[in-house]
């Protein structure tokens, strides 16, 4: 009899793979040779490779069984996971996993990354074992068997949790492949940074996106009443969500100052509903350099970011001092780019992940080093000429993004026309400070929602066409 038996009212049967933690995450499988761990992950995760000291072991010597590099083995299986983790995939490890110091130096890696970690234990006994060996070319001995399994019954269920895994199955001999039980699941962080300069936000019940706003606080307002959002009646420049989503979540796709009338105030209200978990600012090109204004740093101070300062001069002492410590506090932590995912989704309503930058992105990103992400993110790749006004020429990188990529959400380039996917690509900068309309698009529910301007605020250096003006290479 194993110790590892959960409250029954915890026994949900998982046969649904979406409920695991997506994008950049580590699965770790536990249990002794034999008990069908490799065929479980197969039909888990069947376009995933479960990578194994085994395999390791046959990579570097031609022999799964060569004890003798097992060091070696280990050292490369750790290599491989660390890559796939960077490049932002799910490392699944498969291996016996019953002593603590095997499951913690994963853990470990998972932390540095800050990642999420599942544990897939597998509580089936060795006689068990033994039987499913006959169809085996290889075979574990009895005596190593046994071994495991003492090792593996010494740990209880309470123990592993306290390990400090983010979600803990198993898989019993009642189980066919691909099928759990959840015996452990921590709420997920709604918000995680990632280590390639992104972050992971979750919300169970999705999201709004937004696109750039420069200044236009009364667009925002309205725009938030019509998204079903409710002005918070115990704290000005805040906002409940909807009383049927409270879980909602806003993702503002960047650039919430220059040019427009009330840029203090948005940061305010972004600010106020970031430190209330019901907003996120992805970082855009207007978005950092307000911050470097605000630190300090030596920058030219264009007419854009002029309107942004002339509203700072309005504030007296006090008020510049907090809205300053606010603003800092709301932009040093803003990523340049973020995965957004749900909770909880339900087999006949899956969605695929979508990522959300203020310019431009790219799967490559999550391996660049920061200048190269935070270049791309805030200002898009250039053709390497100048326009009229001086500005670099901006490339049409959208019909080249990949189409497995995940969906993805951009501002930045400013245009008039209907909001139209390229590839699975969208910008919903709609020029709401130029005069035209402010746009927010609602995931999952894929619809588009905007508020006119009010006035036009601001002339455009070049004018606004029906699409976002970018160019290809000549």
């Amino acid at each position: 009899m194993t110790t590892h038996k959960p409250d029954k009212q915890l026994l949900i049967t998982d046969d649904n793979p979406e409920h695991d933690p997506v994008g950049p995450a580590l699965v770790v499988l536990m249990g002794i040779a034999g008990v069908g761990k490799s065929s479980w992950a197969r039909a888990r995760y069947p376009h995933e490779v479960a990578c194994s000291s085994d395999m390791m072991r046959k990579l570097i010597s031609d022999d799964e069984d060569n004890q003798f590099v097992t060091a070696e083995a280990w050292q490369v299986l750790t290599e491989v996971v660390m890559t796939r983790l960077s490049l932002g995939k799910r490392a699944i490890i498969d291996a016996t996993h019953t002593k603590a110091e095997d499951r913690t130096q994963w853990l470990k890696i998972a932390r540095a990354h800050n990642l999420p970690t599942q544990l897939v234990m597998f509580d089936i006994d060795p006689e068990e074992s033994l039987v499913r060996q006959e169809n085996r070319a290889r075979k574990v001995p009895k005596r190593v068997l046994f071994r495991q399994y003492e090792d593996f019954n010494s740990t209880s269920a309470q123990e592993l949790q306290e390990e400090g895994w983010d979600r803990i199955l198993r898989v019993t001999t009642q189980h066919q492949p691909g099928q759990a039980e959840v015996l452990y699941h921590s709420p997920p962080p709604r918000y995680r940074e990632l280590p390639s300069f992104g972050a992971r936000i979750i919300a169970d019940d999705g999201y709004d996106l937004i696109g750039d706003v420069h200044g236009c606080k009364e667009e925002l307002c309205l725009l938030l009443e019509k998204l079903g959002w409710r002005a918070d009646p115990d704290e000005e420049l805040n906002y409940l969500p909807p009383e049927s989503k409270p879980s909602r979540c806003i993702i503002f796709v960047g650039d919430l100052t220059d040019r427009g009338p009330q840029s203090v105030e948005v940061v305010q209200l972004v600010h106020n509903l970031w430190r209330s978990e019901r907003a996120y600012l992805v970082r855009g090109n207007h978005d950092d350099k307000l911050m470097r204004y605000l630190k300090g740093n030596k920058l030219k101070i264009d007419h854009h970011l002029q309107t942004t300062v002339d509203e700072l001069e309005q504030l007296t002492d006090t008020q510049r001092a907090r809205f300053t410590q606010d603003a800092l506090a709301l932009l040093e932590q803003s990523p340049f780019w973020a995965f957004l995912g749900r909770a909880t989704e339900s087999k006949a309503h899956t969605f695929a992940p979508v990522v959300v930058a203020h310019a431009a992105w790219k799967p490559s990103l999550m391996t660049a080093p920061k200048k190269m992400v935070k270049w791309f993110s805030l200002y898009g790749p250039s053709t390497g000429k100048t326009n009229e006004n001086g500005y670099p020429e901006r490339l049409n990188w959208r019909p080249r993004y990949p189409e497995d990529a995940p969906r993805c959400i951009t501002g930045h380039t400013p245009y008039r026309g209907e909001s139209t996917w390229v590839k699975n690509t969208l910008c919903i900068d709609t020029a709401c400070v130029f005069g035209e309309r402010l746009t927010a698009w609602q995931w999952p529910e894929e619809r588009i929602v905007s508020q006119a301007a009010l006035r036009t605020y601001c002339e455009h250096d070049g004018g606004i066409e029906e699409q976002p003006i970018l160019h290809t290479r000549s």
